[in-house]
C-alpha cells in the first residue's frame, strides 16, 4: 500500500499544471486514500481466501471421484452454471462499482472545495449552490452502491441455490445406484457430505468475485 502511494505521489509531481486545473484537490485525495485502501484491502483478504477455496475444491473433487465418478461428474456439471451466473452478475454491476468509485471521489472533492474555499462562498452567497451540489453527489454515490451492493449479492446465494440442486440430483441418483448395488448406503452418505464440503469453498469463491469488483473499479 505504502509502495503504490509512493508511486502515485511520483506521477502527480510529474504532471502538468492542467490536470489540476481540471480535477479537484479532494478527488486527488480520494485516490490516494480510498482507492489505495480499497485494492489494499480487499486484496490482502481475497488472495488468502482464493487459495484456500482452490485447494478445498481440488481436494473434494478427487475424493468423490474416488468415491464415485458418475455422481462426481454430476456435482461438477453445476460449475459452468455458476460461471455463467456469476459473470452476468458481475458485467451488470461492474458499472456501478465504477460509479461509486466515481461519485467518492466527486463527494470528496466538493467537501474540500467547500471547505478551503468556504469565505469565496460566503461571499458570493452560493451556499444554495453548494449544498445542491454536495446532495446530488451525495444522492449519486447512495445509489450507484445501493445497486452495486444489492446485485454483487445475489451471486452468494445463487452459487448455495445451484449446489443445493447438485445435492439434490446427488442424492437422487445415488439411491438409485445403491438400490441397484453399484454403491453401499455408507458410500453414499459419505459423499454426500463431500457435495456439502464442496459447497463451502464455491461460495467463498463467489464472495471473493465481490471483492475484486471493487478493486477493479479503485484500480481504474
Amino acid at each position: 500500500k505504502d509502495e503504490t502511494r509512493g508511486r502515485i505521489s511520483k506521477k502527480i509531481n510529474k504532471l502538468p499544471m492542467s490536470y489540476f486545473d481540471s480535477v479537484p484537490n479532494g478527488e486527488i485525495m480520494s485516490l490516494i486514500t480510498n482507492d489505495v485502501d480499497a485494492i489494499s484491502r480487499s486484496l490482502n483478504s481475497a488472495i488468502a481466501q482464493m487459495l484456500t477455496a482452490i485447494v478445498t475444491i481440488v481436494g473434494t473433487v478427487v475424493l468423490m471421484f474416488i468415491m464415485s465418478w458418475q455422481l462426481a461428474l454430476i456435482t461438477i456439471a453445476t460449475i459452468p452454471l455458476l460461471i455463467v451466473i456469476t459473470f452476468i452478475v458481475l458485467k451488470v454491476s461492474q458499472k456501478y462499482f465504477k460509479k461509486q468509485q466515481e461519485y467518492l471521489g466527486h463527494v470528496n472533492g466538493q467537501i474540500e472545495e467547500q471547505f478551503s474555499g468556504h469565505n469565496v462562498i460566503k461571499l458570493f452567497g452560493a451556499e444554495k449552490k453548494s449544498i445542491e451540489t454536495f446532495e446530488m453527489y451525495n444522492e449519486e454515490l447512495y445509489s450507484s452502491a445501493k445497486n452495486a451492493q444489492f446485485l454483487s449479492g445475489i451471486i452468494q446465494p445463487s452459487s448455495k441455490y445451484v449446489v443445493q440442486l447438485a445435492y439434490v440430483a446427488g442424492c437422487g441418483i445415488g439411491a438409485l445406484l445403491t438400490i441397484g448395488g453399484s454403491m453401499t448406503v455408507g458410500t453414499l452418505q459419505a459423499f454426500l457430505q463431500y457435495v456439502r464440503h464442496f459447497n463451502q469453498p464455491i461460495t467463498q469463491t463467489a464472495a471473493v468475485f465481490n471483492t475484486f469488483q471493487s478493486v477493479l473499479a479503485a484500480a481504474e
